[in-house]
């Protein structure tokens, strides 16, 4: 398997797992305050991520490929 495959799908993991605590606790945020925009700034942080990844895995981009040849 590919290196860049695999740092893709932990990536992926890890960060769907920050997004769904973060959305889990949306609800609780009161709209308007500081923190209410912290939460959705990150929610769109994090989604755009999980897009990239999941771009990242479905085109098979290996950037990592140099390094696995050493």
């Amino acid at each position: 398997m590919q290196l860049s495959k695999t740092i893709f799908r932990f990536l992926l993991v890890i960060i769907s797992f920050l997004a769904l605590v973060t959305l889990f606790l949306f609800p609780f945020q009161e709209p308007g305050t500081k923190g209410y925009v912290i939460t959705v700034i990150t929610l769109v942080i994090q989604v755009t991520f999980v897009l990239l990844m999941a771009v990242a895995l479905y085109l098979d981009w290996d950037p990592f490929g140099a390094i696995e040849e050493v």
